[in-house]
């Protein structure tokens, strides 16, 4: 809890008007890059396998795959337009952290916001994306900052070590929602990055 309440209270607490322009500019500069990137990961090799695998994991139309005319089951756009965004190395790294945040972070968060759009027919706003682009990236940096052991690439709970870099995603994705487009309350914010500790102990575990 000691590290997990200054996390929420930053994710919850913080507003678009607290973002320097710097960080504004920074937000708007690498969400075109990544939209560039996951268009282009579209005709990467394996890409039309993954799609064609995950047809098969639901027919809700919540959300799109961007470039093309496919929808998903909210998650499962995600998960497509994240393998597009990263799977040719191209998107954008924060080279402290070690980590390429937008790939997972954009991709959740624009699925979410398409998904909530459909199920409400309300819009979120330029500003709300902005801001949970801001404090994912701000979440996920900060924990790959904070690290102090080796970087690995690979995690298998069992078979071998386990590093923060592979599930800080999970976490970021979370800040973006809270705090961004979805403006969770603060309990609700710290059980669902609860159950993110959660879910990564019991894979390391």
């Amino acid at each position: 809890m000691n590290a997990t309440k200054p996390l929420v209270e930053h994710v919850i607490g913080t507003q678009y008007d607290d973002l320097s322009t710097t960080a504004i500019t920074a937000a708007k500069t690498f969400f075109l890059d990544t939209l560039g990137v996951s268009i282009a990961g579209t005709a990467a090799p394996f890409a039309a396998q993954l799609r064609q695998t995950v047809n098969h994991w639901g027919a809700s139309p919540e959300a799109s795959v961007l470039g093309l005319d496919d929808q998903f089951p909210a998650a499962n756009a995600a998960l497509i337009n994240g393998f597009h965004a990263h799977c040719q190395e191209f998107d954008c790294i924060h080279e402290a952290a070690i980590v390429h945040p937008l790939a997972s972070i954009q991709s959740a968060v624009l699925a979410w916001c398409e998904a909530y759009t459909h199920r409400t027919g309300k819009l979120i706003s330029g500003q709300q994306l902005i801001l949970a682009l801001c404090l994912g990236v701000d979440v996920s940096t900060s924990i790959g900052m904070a690290a102090n052991n080796g970087l690995r690439f690979f995690i298998f709970s069992r078979l071998g070590p386990w590093l923060h870099r592979g599930v800080q995603g999970g976490f970021s994705c979370l800040a973006a929602r809270g705090g961004g487009s979805d403006h969770l309350s603060f309990y609700d914010t710290l059980h669902t990055i609860t159950v993110q500790w959660k879910t990564i102990s019991h894979i390391s575990g």
